[in-house]
């Protein structure tokens, strides 16, 4: 009788250490499940702000090219309205700046000046 308890002790024993060691490998797994999943999780997120550093950086390149353009298209008008005030001033003493420009030489002009914007080239007449 001694031998039976002492044989259901050791199947108890065995089956006790057997789920410990079930127990023991279960939760490792779903531990390396989990952290394979939170590292995957932090390499997104680090991709991420990355991804949005990049388009900050993208976006106040194309705002501080903007500005620039902005400042030199500024700069050409003011300069031209100078030029034209420069010219009035100089030609205001001249009398030939009085007369009244021919209508063909004035057609030719505006024709000229035409072609200029539209890019097109013509050999000139």
């Amino acid at each position: 009788m001694k031998w039976r308890y002492s044989a259901a002790l050791s199947v108890l024993l065995v089956c006790f250490i057997g789920s410990i060691a079930w127990s023991a490998s279960y939760y490792y797994d779903k531990y390396q499940t989990e952290r394979q999943r939170a590292d995957a999780a932090v390499q997104a997120q680090q991709q991420s702000e990355a991804m949005t550093a990049i388009t900050i950086a993208t976006a106040l390149f194309i705002n501080e090219i903007s500005r620039m353009a902005h400042e030199q298209k500024t700069e050409i008008a003011r300069d031209g309205k100078e030029a034209v005030v420069y010219i009035r001033e100089a030609l205001q003493s001249n009398d030939c700046a009085g007369q009244s420009v021919p209508v063909a030489a004035a057609d030719r002009l505006r024709d000229y000046a035409d072609r200029l914007r539209s890019g097109t080239t013509y050999p000139d007449p």
